[in-house]
């Protein structure tokens, strides 16, 4: 929360990935875990975001929630998959993060996401991306860059593969992306 006020999906993917030169995404993830600790209050324990495959997601993604964190879980094919899409599924699980913000270390155990905050993971999720990969074109990371009309193509597919049910709400969003 900015000012009391929700962020919206682009303000927090900028809020979270702060940019330095050598950078990399997992900077950005220990970058959320530092503000989520900020945000919650609970110096007592700080927020930790882990990541590992499973079987268990039947070949896609979910996050378990803990009192002092979270696990994402990837599917357990992740190895075989372009390493773009693998860092764009964990940039939606980290929209998720961020969707929760307020309510880390209350909510447990697997959430199944109503539509809105599923929308606001992709939007994320494609925000974040956006600035990392702007960020690499300095030299570092080259092979994490990707085209506006990639990553557009990108979120389209796997909104329709994974939530086709939320296609037509992102309709604007998607609308207004180059591709």
């Amino acid at each position: 929360m900015l000012d009391n006020k929700p962020m919206s999906p682009k303000e927090a993917a900028r809020h979270f990935s702060v940019i330095r030169e050598g950078n990399c995404f997992a900077h950005t993830i220990r970058e959320m875990e530092r503000k989520i600790y900020e945000l919650t209050g609970d110096k007592r324990i700080p927020f930790h975001i882990t990541i590992k495959q499973s079987l268990a997601t039947n070949g896609g993604s979910a996050i378990v929630f803990y009192h002092s964190g979270c696990t994402i879980l990837l599917p357990d094919d992740c190895p075989n998959q372009n390493n773009k899409d693998v860092r764009f599924i964990l940039a939606h699980e980290l929209g998720h993060i961020s969707y929760n913000a307020e309510k880390l270390g209350i909510i447990t155990g697997r959430t199944s996401p109503l539509p809105d905050e599923e929308i606001y993971a992709w939007e994320f999720a494609y925000h974040l991306t956006e600035i990392r990969s702007n960020g690499y074109r300095n030299g570092v990371g080259q092979e994490h860059i990707f085209g506006d009309d990639d990553l557009g193509k990108l979120l389209i597919y796997n909104v329709k593969k994974q939530r086709p049910d939320i296609y037509e709400n992102m309709k604007s969003f998607l609308d207004g992306l180059t591709i």
